[in-house]
């Protein structure tokens, strides 16, 4: 859709969160991140978002029984399962 391809555009001059999102808690992500389209982003974008490196994203997910790559689609990683996307990255950024 149109605004989606405009988010994309103007997301890269978002300013980042100063705080570090691995002390906030699963309500004060989903109020965060609510209607960012955390779904639709890749794994590679996720970890972007959270300021996590790569290879730990997928160490983390890795120790949480999860196996996948940067590519896939969180919303894919997430229901495959059995979970939301914001879980999703409450995994990745969980130190």
């Amino acid at each position: 859709t149109v605004p989606m391809k405009i988010y994309e555009v103007v997301r890269q001059y978002e300013a980042r969160p100063t705080e570090s999102v691995g002390e906030l808690t699963i309500e004060e992500l989903e109020a965060r991140y609510a209607g960012t389209g955390l779904g639709r982003r890749t794994l590679a974008e996720l970890c972007d978002t959270a300021g996590v490196d790569p290879p730990t994203c997928l160490d983390r997910l890795s120790r949480a029984g999860i196996a996948t790559d940067l590519g896939e689609k969180t919303k894919s990683v997430a229901e495959r399962h059995d979970r939301r996307p914001i879980e999703i990255l409450s995994i990745v950024i969980a130190p």
